[in-house]
């Protein structure tokens, strides 16, 4: 049986022969590496020490206060996008509300100084 790497195919082969391929095919040879040093990690790997109570300790308690700080921050950004909300919405509402009230005084002073439209109108 033939095993793909790449582009090339390469053989099955098994002692001496696999050896004598592995030192031509570059494929060949950085797969058994790689595999070579994935069995040496596994073999190494050493057995699963008990977790200390004061790490637990530590971790869970940072944990609580990284979630306070985070409801705290979410709170403030709320509000502050309530305040920005409620700034651009009266904005708004006095916009739309028409001229101020000393705006409309002025224009009704105007209109009784200057001569009126109809004036403009009448022949002379």
């Amino acid at each position: 049986m033939k095993r793909e790497i790449g582009r090339i195919e390469c053989p099955e082969l098994s002692g001496e022969e696999l050896q004598r391929h592995l030192f031509v095919c570059e494929d060949c040879r950085a797969r058994a590496r790689v595999s070579a040093a994935w069995r040496v990690l596994a073999a190494e790997s050493p057995e699963p020490s008990p977790v200390r109570e004061e790490f637990l300790s530590r971790v869970l308690s940072a944990r609580r206060s990284h979630a306070r700080s985070t409801r705290r921050r979410r709170f403030l950004l709320a509000a502050a996008a309530l305040l920005l909300f409620s700034f651009f919405a009266g904005e708004a509402h006095r916009k739309s509300a028409g001229p101020a009230p000393e705006l409309q005084a002025e224009a009704a002073y105007a209109s009784l100084v200057g001569p009126s439209e109809i004036e403009g109108l009448l022949p002379e």
